[in-house]
């Protein structure tokens, strides 16, 4: 039950903080160009609506998995096949993503890349506003299957979620996921890039393959 409990804590954190800082920004967003921009504003608006259904999808697979009898788990956890979606709702975002690599991942693999996915571009969202790209990537490498979150250097003078007054989060972060890909068989590491920005990067096995 504990290990239940546990892992809708971290399924919170992982979507519904996503989400919920997604509409944080937009909101901030269209505040600053209602006025100069309505035309930006209405966009700013829309994204908002579609983070906010996310983060009710999020909080309903929560709930179902609680009522749940005996601690099973029936509610369907997020996966690759998701990514298009995700990835259309973030500003900047652009995915290049091999159907055949993302059916070589494990089911764990799967939401775990996932996971990482969501992660990432909300550590985007607070730590790097105003990147201009962000390249989500989940293509076959020499070591298996690789899924990664690289954006550009952010804009001068941009500041961050935490800049604003947004209380930084409690949750597991990066560091979290590190022992979900490890579970899972892969790797993770994040570092710095050599134009400025971040890039995150986790390798997982290809099913029937072990990492080298």
């Amino acid at each position: 039950r504990r290990d239940q409990q546990l892992e809708l804590a971290r399924d919170l954190h992982d979507f519904v903080a996503h989400d919920v800082s997604a509409i944080v920004v937009q909101a901030q967003a269209a505040r600053f160009v209602a006025d100069k921009d309505p035309e930006q504003a209405v966009r700013a608006l829309e994204r908002i609506e579609a983070a906010g259904l996310g983060a009710l999808a999020s909080m309903d697979r929560t709930v179902h998995a609680l009522r749940e009898a005996a601690g099973a788990r029936s509610a369907s956890v997020p996966g690759t096949s998701e990514l298009p979606g995700l990835v259309e709702r973030f500003e900047g975002g652009v995915l290049d993503a091999d159907p055949a690599a993302a059916r070589a991942l494990s089911r764990e693999a799967d939401t775990t890349a996932y996971r990482v996915a969501v992660e990432a571009l909300t550590n985007v969202r607070r730590h790097a506003p105003g990147a201009a790209v962000v390249r989500v990537r989940l293509h076959r490498a020499a070591e298996g299957i690789e899924l990664s979150v690289a954006n550009s250097a952010p804009a001068r003078g941009a500041g961050g979620l935490l800049g604003l007054g947004l209380r930084r989060r409690s949750g597991t972060g990066l560091a979290g996921l590190r022992g979900r890909v490890e579970a899972a068989g892969g790797t993770l590491r994040a570092g710095a890039s050599a134009d400025g920005g971040w890039r995150v990067c986790a390798v997982f096995p290809a099913q029937g393959c072990a990492l080298g």
